[in-house]
């Protein structure tokens, strides 16, 4: 019995990947030119992704009706809905351009720039926020990756191989 259960739960963990289907689509603008790295969300939900350097993205959507949001720097946002069946599915996109005027602007000569009056306000209350936070906490997530041109032979004591792609050893955790 106990051999059995665990193998049950990696059966049903299995069946509900296995009901998820891809939908995927190329994003571009109204000349047929992608627009890498636009973000794909979908509405209601806090999942998403982002499209390639090609345009092209995909999702991994279990079955039902979904609206997904594209939006891109400078091209109106669009909202297209869809439902989710059991076979993959394209959904492509092409954007709009977004173009946004001005009336008209007039500039006066020994006006004030007005954000000495924002750091005036801000010295006004400086007592206030000093109080209102004793502490505060932070998580962070750093990835890196660092490459070097000269490595040397030894690094803290242990011999550094050339010619491969050695793993050194990792002292931060």
């Amino acid at each position: 019995m106990r051999k059995v259960l665990p193998l049950f739960f990696i059966a049903i963990i299995s069946l509900t990947h296995a009901q998820a289907t891809r939908v995927s689509g190329t994003i571009t603008n109204t000349k047929g030119q992608p627009l890498p790295y636009a973000s794909v969300q979908i509405k209601g939900l806090q999942g998403g992704t982002t499209a390639n350097n090609a345009g092209q993205y995909f999702l991994e959507l279990d079955a039902g009706k979904y609206t997904i949001v594209v939006q891109f720097v400078g091209y109106a946002k669009q909202e297209k809905a869809i439902t989710v069946g059991d076979k993959p599915q394209q959904l492509d996109f092409q954007m709009t351009e977004q173009q946004l005027s001005l009336a008209g602007v007039t500039v006066k000569a020994g006006g004030e720039d007005p954000a000495y009056e924002i750091i005036r306000h801000a010295i006004k209350k400086r007592k206030e926020y000093l109080n209102a936070v004793d502490s505060f906490t932070c998580e962070a997530y750093i990835k890196t990756l660092i490459k070097t041109r000269k490595i040397p032979n030894k690094i803290f004591g242990q011999k550094i191989d050339q010619k491969t792609d050695a793993k050194l050893p990792v002292f931060c955790r």
